[in-house]
Parts: structure tokens; C-alpha cells; sequence
């Protein structure tokens, strides 16, 4: 019998691949948006509110946006909510991750929808970018796995609708070994 490779694409999903593979270690921290919240509002009047290891991303400071932590969560006791007021505004992760080149990696995260669309981006759009609109009502995994590219990048989870109003939580990104 001949052995037939397959050759993966890079935006093909695992469910199309089979699965069964090996993934590293997360490269991402607090990926569950678990721990205190930080009050960046001007003034600290408590509307945008984000989580340990994530930082504030285009969000107006003056009221009119929303980052704030909900108990409506996928996975542990918190998610992060983001209501947007403009176009591109969320949060991104504080560190960076490297990602070498030749190797490929698995991203994963929860998303339940209120409206608008939705974007998941590394600072220069060199690994992963990805715009969808997620499903109402019920927390769904969106997945993607992508080649590196020798580059070190933060992740972005943003929306360019204005009145996009959603809830991340559980985001993963880890090195397919």
C-alpha cells in the first residue's frame, strides 16, 4: 500500500486535518481573562475595564466605549466584554509572542457574539487576520493555524463596526510541534 502525505494549507482547520496532533506550550498569558481588572478610564469612571496581561486597543477613554469584565464566561469565572463605539477598538495582549519561521501555529478562541463583526490580528497582519462575524446568543470556537515568519507580534482582538458588541474569552496560541 502507498502512503499518501497530505501538505496542509495554512488556514486549514483541525477538524479538516483530522486532529491528533501535538501543540507545545501556550504562548499566550491570561488567554482566560481571569484575575483583577485594571480601571483604565479617564478618571477611572469604570468603563474601560481589561483584564491582567491584556492592554487597552483604540478604545475612547472618555465613557462612550465599554471594556469590561462579565461573569458570562466559556471557561473559569470571568471573559472580557467589549462594546465599541468606533471603528477598531478592543484589546491586545501586553506581551509579544515570536513567531519563528518554518513553524506553524494553532490559534483558538471563544467568541459569543451581540453584533458586529469581529477581528482577530497580530500587530502587522503577518500571521494571522482574520475578520468574522460570531453566532448570538452561545459562546462558539473559532480556530485557525498559521505558518510563522521570524516575527515577534502582539495579538489584537478588535472590531471595525461601530456598535460591535462582543465576548472573548479562552484565547489560545501555542506552537504545533
Amino acid at each position: 500500500m502507498r502512503s499518501i502525505r497530505r501538505r496542509l494549507p495554512p488556514a486549514m482547520s483541525l477538524p479538516a486535518w483530522g486532529g491528533g496532533i501535538a501543540l507545545g506550550a501556550e504562548l499566550l498569558t491570561n488567554g482566560g481573562f481571569e484575575g483583577v481588572y485594571d480601571d483604565e478610564s479617564s478618571g477611572g469612571g469604570g468603563t474601560v475595564n481589561i483584564a491582567p496581561n491584556w492592554n487597552n486597543f483604540g478604545s475612547e477613554l472618555d465613557g462612550t466605549d465599554t471594556l469590561d469584565e462579565t461573569a458570562d464566561a466559556h471557561g473559569g469565572s470571568k471573559a472580557q466584554e467589549i462594546t465599541v463605539n468606533a471603528a477598531n477598538e478592543g484589546v491586545t495582549s501586553a506581551a509579544t509572542i515570536v513567531f519563528a519561521s518554518g513553524k506553524r501555529y494553532y490559534f483558538e478562541l471563544y467568541i459569543k457574539g451581540v453584533a458586529g463583526k469581529v477581528r482577530i490580528f497580530d500587530g502587522a497582519a503577518a500571521i494571522i487576520d482574520e475578520t468574522f462575524t460570531p453566532s448570538t446568543g452561545a459562546y462558539r470556537r473559532y480556530y485557525f493555524i498559521r505558518a510563522g515568519s521570524t516575527t515577534s507580534q502582539r495579538i489584537y482582538i478588535t472590531s471595525g463596526d461601530a456598535g460591535a458588541h462582543f465576548i472573548v474569552d479562552d484565547v489560545s496560541v501555542k506552537e504545533i510541534l
